[in-house]
């Protein structure tokens, strides 16, 4: 799969759309100031349904922690609507705290808002480790059946091959008790 620099791509013309997320708003804002009013977002097209992934960071307190109520502070004061405003502002990660998106600079703001509706179909990406180079190979069979190269089908068949390859060492570590983790993959 070749990444190119989306907003020379955009400038130049060399492609009209991409799937990305909300860091790229400001980005195409700033370095491609020449497109203003000539392009936006919205939610991903749906046969069935509008699903997507989303992953994110959780806040976590450790069992081990020496000073559980600070970091239960510092939890909650992160979670709180106008915090997560603010951190919006600085990362452009979407705001968790549902309240946040009342607010008019959310709403108001049409690329960010699409987001939004996207977040209404969302599902968690996998727990696991792997989880990155599962997507890798997603993306390069989904190219070959964009580019013609391979059906829909074949994608599938070359994709769950190339995810059991990925995922055989983790199956090993559960089976023989070298991984923590409940699940089987």
């Amino acid at each position: 799969t070749e990444f190119t620099n989306i907003y020379q791509g955009f400038t130049n013309g060399n492609f009209a759309m991409t799937i990305t997320g909300p860091w790229n708003v400001s980005e195409i804002r700033s370095r491609a100031p020449q497109l203003k009013d000539k392009w936006s977002t919205a939610p991903m097209p749906r046969k069935k349904n509008r699903n997507s992934v989303a992953g994110g960071a959780s806040l976590i307190i450790f069992q081990s922690s020496k000073k559980p109520e600070a970091a239960w502070r510092l939890i909650e004061y992160l979670s709180e609507s106008q915090t997560q405003l603010e951190f919006f502002r600085l990362t452009r990660d979407l705001p968790a705290v549902r309240s946040t998106w009342n607010n008019p600079e959310l709403q108001n703001d049409e690329e960010i808002n699409a987001f939004y509706q996207q977040l209404q179909s969302v599902q968690p990406t996998p727990p696991i480790a792997e989880w990155e180079q599962v997507a890798v190979k997603i993306q390069e069979h989904l190219e070959k059946v964009v580019y013609n190269q391979i059906t829909l089908e074949e994608a599938v068949i070359q994709l769950n091959r190339d995810v059991n390859q990925i995922l055989e060492k983790r199956r090993w570590l559960l089976s023989n008790d070298l991984l923590t983790s409940p699940k089987s993959y």
